[in-house]
């Protein structure tokens, strides 16, 4: 992957990257976006990536904005979706110091989210931050909150927030009953949590055994990382080998890792982001087991082979 040439490389801008594929919700996106716009303290490019049959965002979307359409067929399971590539086509246009990676049903609670992280980054060259704490926004509050936002505006509805259960913001106030359970998750101890109607759900169906990621929901947002433009490119970008549902994440983290000095979001109110809960349209347990195997098989190799890969892949969308 090459640099960025220094009349396209902005220092001390900072990219935010929003990919958007399959049947996404429009009105997450758009939260999601104005959510990103909101942010102060930082000079800001948000580049939103959608792949898909026809473009839906293009014409929604401040003009602010710089997005990028790419023609795909999608299978109805999406079960063909390359996302390290969407992701990479968004980074090929982003011309900032700083790359944050996003998803359309995330967004930031604290204005200055972006502008502390990169403070923490200036005052270690080699660090990275990835996976920061998630509160989860209940689907059965979903409408409420849009409609909120539209009358009140994103920020004010975001500040009116409940936080007084954890692991969940919400609207009505109501408390919720949640499954807690607790993973070894190899270098950490992972958290997920779901309704107890789900878990009971998941309890009495055989037939989800397989489908724990469309039951479980983990308490970091795991496609979140902050870091330098010059790190993403030497790491060879997100890997391409992944189809489907899981491992790109986990990957460029693991790249990361080995890298450089890859830490946690701190665990701190500010550093929170909030998930906009919505059914779970596409997933394919077999597909979940091949990205495994294949993260298995790239660790096994070795990191010199995967970035060689990685960078012969991700070469061909930077200018």
């Amino acid at each position: 992957m090459t640099q960025k040439s220094d009349s396209n490389y902005k220092k001390g801008l900072i990219s935010v990257i929003i990919p958007i594929y399959g049947k996404f919700d429009i009105n997450r996106a758009i939260l999601s976006i104005e959510s990103i716009r909101a942010q102060k303290g930082v000079k800001l490019e948000i580049v939103v990536s959608e792949q898909g049959i026809s473009p839906k965002l293009q014409s929604i979307i401040p003009k602010d904005i710089k997005y990028i359409f790419t023609k795909f067929i999608p299978s109805k399971d999406i079960s063909n979706f390359n996302p390290g590539r969407v992701r990479n086509i968004g980074f090929g246009e982003s011309i900032g110091e700083f790359i944050y990676t996003n998803d359309a049903d995330i967004l930031f609670f604290d204005e200055y989210f972006l502008q502390k992280g990169i403070s923490l980054l200036e005052q270690d060259q080699k660090l990275a931050l990835h996976r920061p704490p998630m509160r989860r926004i209940p689907l059965e509050n979903f409408n409420i909150f849009n409609n909120h936002c539209k009358k009140y505006k994103i920020r004010k509805t975001i500040n009116s927030l409940d936080f007084s259960q954890e692991f969940l913001a919400t609207m009505d106030g109501l408390k919720r009953k949640l499954k807690v359970v607790k993973k070894d998750g190899g270098y950490y101890e992972k958290t997920f949590t779901t309704s107890y109607s789900e878990f009971e759900r998941y309890i009495n169906n055989k037939s989800l055994l397989g489908e724990e990621p469309t039951i479980w929901t983990e308490n970091l947002h795991c496609g979140g990382n902050l870091l330098r433009r010059i790190h993403f490119e030497e790491v060879g970008g997100y890997c391409e080998e992944f189809i489907n549902w899981g491992g790109e994440d986990s990957d460029l983290q693991w790249k990361l890792m080995e890298m450089y000095n890859l830490k946690f979001f701190p665990d701190t109110i500010d550093f929170n982001v909030l998930h906009l809960d919505h059914e779970r349209g596409y997933f394919s347990s077999k597909m979940w087991k091949r990205n495994e195997a294949i993260e298995l098989e790239r660790k096994i190799n070795g990191i010199s082979n995967a970035i060689k890969n990685d960078k012969r892949n991700v070469s061909r969308y930077v200018n």
